[in-house]
């Protein structure tokens, strides 16, 4: 399945010190109060040295894509971890939060484990691990370790990052069995997610009831529905590669992110092999209402003159109509990675 988790971390009010302090306050407010979105946003200000609107809801996304909170016009709850976390105050779950919805957390603890690292360190592990990890500079890496400490797993001393026995105990806690997924339920799911095409497309999911209790059931069915409908073929250079024991290579990407809220509307989804999954997620390329191949203009970046050559062509669309890349999704990836919409 391909791994749609974000690739940065944010941050959250308090610094190393207090977060987790401003955290617990807040997600007892959440808790009584069911609050509007906007309400929130006043109390963080209130009770924070937040002191923008803007900087505030940049935060409150971030928690909600992690699964600690669930942001609506109407009215913000908890999500699965915050809910755990809350009860429990145990570190672990919202590692796993973290650790659920950012790359890069399992990595950096276990690289941890033999050596103690600097930031920049750091951000030199994510850039060899993760070809999406665009960094020239440990500020976004840092968050990554800045959550660790937060949470009593790493101790910084000098600059220098080493994980203490939380940590370790951390790195040898015994991974949770998870049920296999019942081909009943993916297909269940698959006709709920088809049902999309019969109505306009909405842009971010409507229904996150499946955030808690089915996501690894919509997420194995989003990739099968969309694999499918192409045929098993990458929609940009046709490949359909398998490995040695027959798992294929080609993978389904949300056009608009998951990690932005994307929806599993099938007109949002797009098959690609891994290489070309990569290059449309960090924006290489993007696609015309039409489906014609749009090339980032960055001649000096390695990959450019191949990626180049893409330059107009038409991607192979499949043979159901309604399945095709709809515009409403073909517009915000333009507009997330700066392409024109004209």
């Amino acid at each position: 399945m391909p791994d749609d988790r974000r690739m940065t971390t944010d941050r959250f009010y308090g610094g190393t010190t207090n977060r987790l302090q401003n955290l617990r306050s807040m997600l007892e407010f959440i808790q009584n109060e069911a609050p509007a979105r906007d309400d929130l946003t006043q109390w963080v200000i209130q009770n924070t040295r937040a002191n923008s609107a803007d900087a505030v809801s940049h935060h409150l996304t971030f928690l909600d894509s992690i699964d600690i909170i669930q942001l609506t016009g109407r009215k913000c709850e908890l999500s699965h971890y915050g809910e755990q976390w809350l009860q429990t105050q145990e570190p672990a779950i919202f590692y796993d939060a973290l650790d659920s919805g950012v790359k890069g957390f399992d990595t950096l603890v276990e690289a941890l484990q033999e050596n103690p690292m600097t930031d920049e360190d750091i951000m030199h592990l994510l850039v060899t691990e993760f070809e999406e990890a665009e960094m020239s500079t440990p500020g976004p890496a840092a968050r990554h370790r800045e959550w660790l400490q937060v949470l009593g797993f790493v101790d910084r001393d000098d600059g220098l990052n080493r994980l203490n026995s939380a940590g370790r105990e951390l790195v040898t806690k015994e991974p949770q069995n998870e049920e296999p997924v019942a081909e009943e339920a993916v297909q269940k799911e698959i006709t709920e997610i088809r049902q999309a095409i019969q109505s306009e497309p909405q842009l971010t999911e409507t229904n996150t009831e499946f955030a808690k209790n089915r996501r690894r059931v919509r997420d194995t069915a989003f990739t099968k529905l969309v694999r499918d409908t192409y045929d098993y073929q990458c929609a940009v250079c046709g490949s359909s590669r398998e490995s040695p024991d027959g798992n294929p290579e080609v993978e389904a990407a949300h056009i608009y992110p998951k990690h932005e809220g994307g929806s599993d509307d099938p007109r949002n989804g797009i098959a690609l092999c891994k290489l070309h999954h990569w290059a449309f997620d960090t924006g290489w390329f993007s696609l015309t209402d039409d489906h014609e191949i749009l090339v980032k203009n960055a001649s000096d970046r390695d990959g450019y003159h191949e990626f180049k050559q893409l330059e107009g062509e038409s991607i192979r669309l499949p043979t159901e109509e309604n399945a095709k890349p709809h515009p409403v999704f073909l517009q915000e990836h333009r507009q997330l990675h700066g392409f024109s919409n004209d």
